[in-house]
């Protein structure tokens, strides 16, 4: 009897363990470029940091840096809200064994409509709608809109969305799926000089 439980138990944890690893993070040293899918152009850069669970989305994208180094991502320093980058978590709740989902909880400013800098910082036609206040920062931060990207095992696509924090019933919005673009198609080409044997 003690034989059957024992191996029940390993079972359970072999089971959980597969799973964990069906829905786990995405480990990629190589910067990954994406363009907005039926487009040619770049428009995303991702570097996935899988060892604390973190994917990292720049919005800006200059091919003359891959010409300064083929490297010159996987090299830059990347800040989150800075230069356009913005850092997700891994969600492992979210996750699926097709999409591994990276989440982003926007911060918001408290708004005290008694402080005279939040007063400051508002749109003044948005003066009598405390709902709409953009407040100073002095009073805390609460959690705002939720942002996603999903993607596929192999990274070859991901699914960009958003739910709205007043949405009670959390639809998606914005949903925009982008492609992978191969690091090599993007770095510069040698001269073709066969012209010259014409």
């Amino acid at each position: 009897m003690k034989t059957i439980s024992k191996t029940a138990i390993v079972l359970t944890f072999i089971t959980l363990g597969i799973t964990n690893v069906a829905k786990g993070q995405i480990y990629e040293s190589e910067a990954c470029f994406y363009s907005q899918a039926g487009s040619s152009s770049v428009s995303r850069i991702v570097r996935f940091e899988g060892s604390r669970k973190l994917v990292w989305v720049k919005t800006y994208f200059n091919r003359d840096k891959l010409a300064e180094s083929k490297y010159y991502y996987e090299n830059e320093s990347w800040t989150d809200g800075k230069d356009q980058v913005q850092m997700y978590e891994y969600d492992y709740s979210m996750s699926t064994s097709q999409r591994v989902v990276y989440k982003r909880v926007e911060k918001r400013k408290i708004h005290d409509w008694q402080c005279a800098y939040c007063q400051y910082s508002t749109n003044f036609s948005c003066l009598n709608c405390p709902s709409i206040g953009i407040g100073c920062g002095r009073h805390g931060y609460e959690d705002g809109d939720k942002y996603y990207v999903a993607f596929s095992k192999d990274k070859s696509s991901f699914i960009y969305w958003r739910e709205a924090k007043s949405d009670i019933d959390k639809t998606p919005r914005d949903k925009t799926t982008y492609t992978r673009v191969p690091k090599k198609d993007l770095l510069p080409k040698a001269a073709n000089y066969d012209f010259l044997n014409e």
